[in-house]
């Protein structure tokens, strides 16, 4: 429940609503953030103010993971809240349409089980998510349409907390954090199932929020606050940032740098380079209380490849 005190705690004042930014998202791409003022997921496109996608949805949304072409999210809904005003189980996960096709709801509202930390597979066929649907959290599969169901980690009885899947770019596997018995850390699965790997990684400390690089040669993860950089070939970890108050971190979709919510100023999203060095804040409006992972997502691509289009997004956003 971190995830749910951090949010009640969210306060500051606020001067105006202004629209407020550092960078503009670049052209042809579709921002998305978490609002811990107002509880709802909001899309940012071009210069346009920010859409409300969840404000008719009953209940509270929390944790969301875009579709590869940025049309659709699968976002989790807590449908309770205790006495404090902290959102609690039943939680379920459902898919929100760009175009103002009604909600689809993928998994049942049953009592005490929650269903959280979506993480959509990049060729868009598959969404991995985390549930006490059957016992202990473990790190469950289904289709994208909500169909063929399957716990991923139902064998392997050692790990008995997982959270925060991320997809490799290939799709063909995950990395998530756990807690055993004996061993914590994060730990890497195919997706039938099989292959569970435990990263060595030389630190001793709890880890959080992985994400896989988009060349799929690292992975971003979080200790104690700050951002950290594991290489999978030479499995040397450097430390992105410094702070101790970061986290969520998504990568941008060129692998150049991420973006992450940092306590040091809850109203911005902020960007640091892959390589490390300062964070600058990526965007910006009074007003708002960013809040789980940020994402950018690169619209459709039409008579241009994905590799042209990139480098030309992404050579104007490092432009301004």
């Amino acid at each position: 429940m971190e995830r749910n005190c951090l949010i009640i705690s969210l306060a500051f004042c606020v001067l105006t609503r202004s629209w407020v930014n550092a960078q503009l998202p670049p052209p042809d791409s579709r921002l998305f953030f978490y609002d811990g003022i107002t509880d709802d997921i909001f899309l940012v496109e071009g210069t346009d103010e920010p859409l409300n996608l969840t404000n008719s949805i009953k209940g509270t949304p929390q944790s969301f993971s875009p579709s590869p072409d940025g049309k659709r999210i699968v976002v989790t809904i807590w449908s309770e809240r205790d006495a404090q005003g902290i959102p609690g189980p039943p939680a379920s996960l459902h898919i929100i349409h760009m175009d103002g096709t009604p909600p689809i709801q993928l998994t049942q509202h049953l009592n005490g089980i929650f269903h959280i930390d979506p993480a959509w597979s990049p060729d868009g066929r598959q969404i991995a998510f985390v549930s006490n649907r059957e016992g202990d959290m473990k790190l469950f599969l289904m289709n994208a349409d909500g169909s063929n169901m399957e716990n991923l980690t139902k064998d392997i009885l050692r790990l008995r907390i997982a959270s925060a899947p991320s997809w490799s770019p290939d799709s063909q596997q995950l990395v998530f954090a756990a807690i055993g018995n004996q061993d914590r850390g994060l730990f890497t699965v195919r997706r039938d199932g099989t292959g569970l790997e435990h990263l060595q990684i030389p630190i001793d400390l709890p880890m959080t929020d992985p994400v896989w690089s988009p060349d799929g040669q690292s992975i971003v993860f979080v200790i104690q606050g700050n951002l950290h950089l594991l290489n999978l070939q030479t499995n040397k970890v450097k430390q992105l940032t410094r702070t101790a108050r970061n986290r969520y971190p998504s990568w941008l979709p060129d692998g150049s740098g991420l973006l992450f919510y940092s306590g040091t100023d809850r109203s911005s999203i902020w960007h640091i380079s892959a390589d490390g060095g300062n964070p600058t804040r990526f965007w910006r409006q009074f007003g708002r209380a960013i809040f789980f992972t940020p994402y950018l997502v690169l619209n459709s691509p039409q008579a241009v490849s994905p590799q042209d289009k990139r480098r030309a997004i992404w050579g104007e956003l490092k432009a301004q």
